[in-house]
């Protein structure tokens, strides 16, 4: 039975593959804040890193619990999962991965792309979402997973003329794991969404097994397919969204009469 760790966790996509294909697991834990924010000042989160683990993460916990806005992440996601033997934190920063050394067969996470993506301003790992790459790297070199698979944007390969990424290779270098990585796009793969993301997999202690990225497939699904015939007024964009969507600028995205869809942005 593989043993698996998710942080970024979101809906559990990784979860719902093994799921829907009958793969054995269990889900040692989770990690989502949920869209919250901790309503602290820059020197009491400096204050509150200073604490050790376990107390660290109870006293981040306890914070997050003070949240006006639910996790609905987390509620959605154990409607959808077993997690009778999990663990649920709320941010990374404090999920302490010695807890689980040695004890993950694979770990599963791709931190917030909106530094590295060309529709951002692209700050990279500079930005505080880019440095929670850093997060992610210290929780693999505390796990030691048997194989971690990163995710992220293809902006991350050219981003700072290629540097940033190779401070990520680096990183995972230094950690003792090879590594395999690739572009593939969702409309390769079954979906009709033009969806492109860089995914790297690490091999713990350069473990020679072979391995390939799974082979293209035929589409055989259109967006239509997907589409209900009828929705709920509450569902429709308002004003903002409506004259966002069709400004000059982003008419040529909205193809929803397309064979395949491009993404789009949240609102």
């Amino acid at each position: 039975m593989l043993r698996i760790g998710t942080v970024f966790t979101g809906i559990g996509a990784f979860e719902y593959m093994l799921k829907s294909k009958h793969i054995e697991h269990e889900i040692l834990f989770a990690c989502d804040c949920g869209d919250r924010k901790i309503n602290i000042t820059q020197e009491e989160f400096d204050e509150l890193s200073k604490i050790p683990y376990p107390q660290k993460t109870v006293e981040a916990e306890k914070l997050y619990s003070k949240c006006k806005k639910e996790n609905r992440i987390k509620e959605t996601y154990l409607k959808n999962y077993d997690f009778s033997k999990g663990q649920w934190y709320s941010d990374i920063r404090f999920l302490d991965g010695s807890l689980y050394k040695n004890k993950i067969d694979i770990f599963v996470g791709g931190s917030p792309c909106q530094s590295f993506s060309l529709m951002g301003k692209r700050r990279g790992l500079e930005d505080t979402r880019g440095t929670l790459f850093y997060e992610y790297a210290r929780l693999v070199n505390q796990i030691k997973p048997k194989v971690f698979i990163y995710e992220n944007v293809p902006g991350m390969l050219i981003h700072d003329k290629g540097e940033t990424w190779k401070t990520i290779q680096s990183v995972f270098d230094s950690l003792g794991y090879k590594i395999y990585w690739s572009v593939l796009d969702a409309s390769k793969y079954g979906m009709p969404q033009a969806r492109k993301r860089l995914f790297v997999v690490g091999f713990l202690n350069g473990e020679s097994h072979p391995f390939k990225f799974p082979a293209e497939q035929e589409l055989n699904k259109k967006a239509s397919d997907f589409y209900e015939d009828s929705i709920e007024p509450k569902f429709y964009l308002k004003e903002k969204g409506f004259k966002f969507v069709t400004s000059q600028k982003n008419r040529g995205r909205a193809k929803n009469n397309s064979e395949v869809i491009r993404t789009q942005k949240r609102n």
